[in-house]
């Protein structure tokens, strides 16, 4: 599993990320205060451009799967939990980015 570039992975995540602080940072521009991935979702989902719930599930899988990466990169990978945490967040992250950009992100399509 691709926790980087995988559907639903980081990569995905921060493509989002990005595309907010682009689409909304002249409107609301609290969003372009942070570099950081997890305080720039936060401003998202005060400001509205997010929902909270969405906000927050971002963050969430966004930790989990920078974490897993984090493991592989000391030579501690554990390929099942890494695995693991794409299915529990990659799901998730696909919805919302449906949501956003009105398109599947799912590799059925």
């Amino acid at each position: 599993s691709d926790l980087k570039r995988g559907i639903g992975g980081i990569v995905d995540i921060e493509f989002m990320v990005q595309y907010l602080v682009l689409a909304w940072a002249s409107e609301h521009p609290s969003l372009a205060d942070w570099s950081d991935n997890v305080r720039i979702l936060e401003a998202a989902g005060n400001v509205g451009v997010l929902s909270r719930d969405d906000a927050e599930r971002l963050t969430q899988a966004y930790l989990a799967l920078r974490g897993e990466v984090h493991r592989q990169a000391q030579d501690m990978p554990d390929w099942a939990g890494a695995g693991e945490q794409l299915a529990a967040h990659g799901g998730a992250v696909a919805e919302i980015w449906e949501r956003l950009f009105g398109e599947s992100r799912s590799s059925g399509d």
